[in-house]
């Protein structure tokens, strides 16, 4: 449960530095391409789309069309490496990830690449884009794991001797005086060490074990060493089994306690680090994904901002001429032609970024969920008690498969946000310089 899964953190990094800023290696001179664009425009009959779109292709998309190539050879083959990353993490399946579930994240629709493809996708009526109807697909199966979580919740209702155990145990005065569980979890070596020097001295009073109880002579073992007892709370639940009977073998227990008296206040403490620790990563992802694409968003707002300069520059050298009855002003058409020409390829590369991005916000999903599954796989369905303290911490395969989809939900709606971009560009393109009207 601890593992990381490092590879997909590195696709992570990977897809977002060698895609989205490959650019950079090469800046593009906006001046000189608005000015050579707009004296070819000047020269062509711009009442001839054909005329237009001979300029559009010989004086710029060529040239960009090199790096969004290049661009798009990157991401196809981020694409092969996180296909068989999703083979890799879903392989087998386990109690937790049922077939239905894989399946809606395999069919989950990504940002449309393609300017002119994504104009077509989102060219359905509300509520009918591909979206739309997967998010409600999505929603229906949210519904059904809710009706499964009503229908098994009378089945979780008691509560166990485990739940009562660790509030027990948190409830120590002498574990209170330790600043409590989570605070001995969180603490360094060296502050373990200081702690337990302290905690030596007040134990004296009351040695482990003079009432005969291995639990409770246990439970003072580890307030006396609260670096053993961080080690121990990192175990497995079968390790921590076998290093509480070695304890009671060494320390003359065996055969002593009562049969039917169980302590379970370590797997408590147990489930309770291994869904702090998948939240605690899950959050660490996003402080990975989240900067990556602020850094995305400024650098195509600077771009954009240039271009903007440059139109600005350009315009205010255009000369004052006749226009018969309208009377005198600037002919801005063939500017502004030229400056959509020239910022048209700078979206089909923000297209692109803006679906490395997605990909990267998937692959920290699919690292939560392979943990998720790893939890689940090593605790539920084991014995009653575990599923009990699982479900009092609303942890059972349905609540979070069904917290999982309001995730996969958010990144739908973030595929649509940037296909619904893309579609934007490609019609602005098409009616500011092709004039092509719907």
């Amino acid at each position: 449960m601890q593992q990381r899964h490092p590879w997909l953190l590195t696709l992570v990094l990977m897809t977002f530095v060698s895609g989205t800023f490959a650019q950079k290696r090469n800046p593009i001179n906006y001046k000189k391409q608005l000015d050579e664009t707009f004296a070819a425009i000047s020269k062509a009959d711009i009442a001839k789309t054909s005329d237009i779109k001979k300029v559009a292709d010989l004086y710029l998309l060529s040239d960009v069309a090199d790096q969004g190539i290049a661009l798009l050879d990157a991401e196809s083959e981020r694409m092969k490496q996180e296909l068989a990353t999703r083979r890799s993490a879903f392989s087998g399946g386990s109690a937790g990830l049922d077939r239905q579930f894989l399946q809606l994240i395999s069919d989950m629709p990504e940002p449309v690449i393609s300017l002119p493809l994504a104009k077509k996708t989102m060219k359905p009526g509300p509520g009918e884009d591909i979206y739309s109807l997967y998010i409600k697909k999505v929603e229906a199966y949210q519904e059904q794991l809710k009706e499964e979580i009503q229908k098994n919740a009378p089945t979780f209702t008691t509560v166990p001797t485990a739940y009562k155990a660790k509030q027990d145990l948190e409830n120590n005065p002498m574990i209170q005086q330790m600043g409590g569980l989570e605070k001995l979890q969180n603490m360094s070596p060296a502050e373990r060490q200081a702690l337990a020097k302290q905690m030596a001295e007040k134990v004296k009073q009351d040695p482990p074990g003079e009432d005969g109880d291995p639990k409770r002579a246990f439970t003072q073992k580890m307030m006396k060493d609260p670096n053993y007892a961080a080690k121990f709370n990192h175990m497995t639940v079968p390790k921590q089994q076998e290093e509480y009977e070695n304890f009671k073998k060494e320390n003359g227990f065996v055969g002593n306690e009562l049969p039917k008296k169980t302590d379970n206040a370590a797997l408590n403490i147990t489930i309770d680090q291994k869904i702090t620790a998948i939240f605690n990563h899950r959050q660490e992802l996003g402080t990975v994904v989240k900067p990556l694409q602020e850094r995305t968003e400024a650098y195509f707002a600077d771009v954009n901002k240039q271009l903007s300069e440059q139109l600005e520059e350009r315009a205010k050298a255009l000369p004052i001429v006749e226009h018969g009855e309208a009377g005198k002003g600037k002919e801005t058409r063939p500017l502004d032609i030229a400056y959509n020409i020239v910022l048209y390829p700078v979206k089909i590369q923000e297209a692109l970024a803006n679906k490395n991005i997605w990909a990267s916000h998937l692959a920290a999903l699919k690292v939560t969920i392979a943990e998720y599954d790893a939890f689940l796989a090593a605790y539920w369905g084991k014995d009653k008690t575990t599923d009990q303290l699982m479900a009092q911490r609303n942890q059972t395969p349905p609540a979070i498969l069904s917290g999982i989809c309001n995730e996969v939900i958010r990144l739908t709606k973030m595929a649509k946000y940037y296909t619904n971009t893309s579609a934007s560009a490609q019609r602005s393109y098409d009616e500011k310089v092709l004039r092509l009207y719907e």
